[in-house]
């Protein structure tokens, strides 16, 4: 044990040295280049870009400091890459667009003025919903798809409410069973307290 013990600590103690020299070698070099970490560190800085915060005047609130956007965007643009912002019409819902679009189809069809237009929307990767006979056809089978899922949701609540009615006559029904039992039970003893005579 002791002799374990012994090498353990000549290995712990050749460790501690190598590491004393080691750490002696790094501060060497700190002192020799001191510009060298300090160009590490504007890497790391670098890195992970933060936004600085000041408090506004008078309110003590923290506001995050923005850098101005590019001034030339084009590029983005004809790159078909999204500039930010949201669509306008994300809360208007799909049949009220599809309907939109098709009555918007109904009067352009025809005019030579919009088929530029409709070539360049094309060309720009965008959704161009000028087709009358899709755009009829989608709404009608989101239509038939509402009614499907209505008639489907009205069976589910009358099935649930069968359910419901069958599972409470099985309870009345137990229950009633349960007191004639009990009712029963009671008179025959009544019965054969009589006849024993107590």
């Amino acid at each position: 044990m002791r002799k374990e013990r012994k090498a353990d600590d000549e290995d712990a103690i050749k460790r501690r040295e190598f590491k004393r020299q080691r750490n002696e070698k790094k501060n060497e070099k700190k002192r020799k280049n001191p510009t060298a970490d300090d160009s590490d560190m504007k890497k790391t800085s670098e890195k992970k870009p933060r936004l600085e915060k000041e408090s506004s005047a008078g309110t003590g609130e923290p506001e995050a400091i923005q850098k101005p956007a590019p001034e030339d965007i084009s590029f983005a643009l004809e790159a078909g890459l999204e500039t930010g912002g949201k669509k306008s019409r994300v809360h208007i819902r799909k049949r009220d667009r599809l309907t939109h679009a098709l009555e918007k189809a109904e009067k352009q069809q025809g005019d030579k003025s919009f088929e530029m237009e409709k070539m360049i929307k094309r060309a720009q990767g965008e959704k161009v919903l000028d087709d009358t006979k899709l755009l009829k056809k989608s709404l009608k089978s989101m239509e038939q798809k509402k009614l499907r899922s209505k008639k489907k949701w009205d069976q589910r609540i009358k099935q649930q409410k069968k359910n419901t009615a069958d599972a409470q006559k099985k309870r009345q029904a137990n229950i009633d069973a349960r007191k004639a039992a009990k009712a029963s039970k009671s008179k025959a003893k009544q019965k054969n307290r009589k006849m024993l005579g107590v």
